[in-house]
């Protein structure tokens, strides 16, 4: 293979079959704190029959947003730290994920949740171990169905299938200083106790509204910095974005945009793990494990796909509103 580099452009001339061309574009937007050559690595794959496919290694974040490693994300954090705002932070951080497909921000974030929170999945994931990786979450529904994204309602649906409790407050029926109150319930620790984590934060939030692109999303919250009123998204979309710091108001406009196929809003939710005193499983995930057989989420078996019990009919909601846009 033969290689000629220019400063703006990479061709690479296999001796056979595709031409690959190696572009570096100018970034739109671009602030210089991100990203100090100013270029982002945008590949543009010409094949034999002239079609283009275009890839990229990563984004940079819009100038408003903080990424965490940079010297004002130490920073915030050194402050969150001092006062008190990281309860949520060591655990989710111990289980930090990487969705496994670009339409799994729901699975990835559900399945770091559900680890952060100590949930045992009660069967083999690999080897000998009991682990959550997205494939585990996997209940009353194929996780394929996901594929074109997922909604607030199957989240909380799926993570109640998993175990969890789940509070889910649409935005449109609260208010910023709730939103506020619950990021505080689950990343401000007691300065007088040490108590575990036992709550963690998930918004479902529009991209557009904080400058990203894509659109809806689902991540953790991991931090709050009382002082600059900021908290730390840990964007399981680990290849395009880093974790960062964003203003409370901001994630509250972004949760609170309307989606317009069915005019309701995003929102957030608190997830909780029950007691160890009681256990819960939901009947289908069991039955399915133990007879490989399809059923419904009240546990009975089906023959079609059809959920008509009330604890599953979020999965049959239209999927032109899913959260597909990462």
């Amino acid at each position: 293979m033969r290689r000629f580099i220019s400063s703006t452009r990479v061709i690479l001339k296999p001796t056979s079959g595709q031409l690959h061309n190696f572009k570096f574009h100018p970034l739109e937007n671009h602030n210089p704190n991100h990203n100090s050559n100013g270029l982002r690595q945008s590949i543009t794959t010409q094949n034999q029959n002239n079609s283009v496919a275009p890839s990229f290694h990563r984004k940079p974040l819009p100038g408003h947003l903080v990424p965490f490693s940079t010297p004002e994300g130490k920073r915030l954090f050194e402050s969150a730290m001092k006062q008190h705002g990281l309860k949520s932070y060591f655990i989710l951080a111990e289980n930090f994920t990487t969705q496994s497909d670009p339409s799994f921000c729901g699975v990835g974030t559900l399945a770091m949740c559900l680890n952060s929170l100590g949930f045992d999945p009660g069967r083999i994931w690999k080897g000998v171990w009991r682990w959550y990786d997205d494939s585990m979450t996997e209940c009353c529904v194929p996780l394929e169905n996901y594929k074109s994204g997922m909604s607030f309602d199957e989240f909380a649906s799926l993570a109640r299938c998993n175990g969890a409790i789940v509070e889910d407050f649409r935005a449109e029926h609260y208010s910023l200083e709730h939103f506020r109150q619950q990021v505080i319930r689950c990343t401000k620790e007691d300065s007088t106790k040490e108590e575990p984590a036992k709550n963690v934060l998930v918004v479902s939030y529009s991209r557009k509204v904080l400058g990203q692109t894509g659109d809806g999303h689902f991540s953790p919250i991991a931090a709050y910095c009382p002082q600059e009123d900021m908290v730390l998204v840990m964007d399981v979309a680990r290849f395009k974005y880093p974790p960062h710091w964003v203003s409370v108001t901001e994630m509250w406009k972004a949760v609170s945009e309307k989606i317009p196929s069915i005019n309701l809003s995003r929102g957030y939710l608190v997830l909780s793990s029950l007691p160890d005193e009681h256990p819960y499983a939901c009947p289908s995930r069991v039955k399915k494990w133990a007879n490989h057989k399809q059923v419904n989420c009240c546990g009975e078996h089906s023959n079609n796909h059809n959920h008509n019990h009330n604890h599953n009919h979020n999965h049959n909601h239209n999927h032109n509103h899913n959260h597909n846009h990462n």
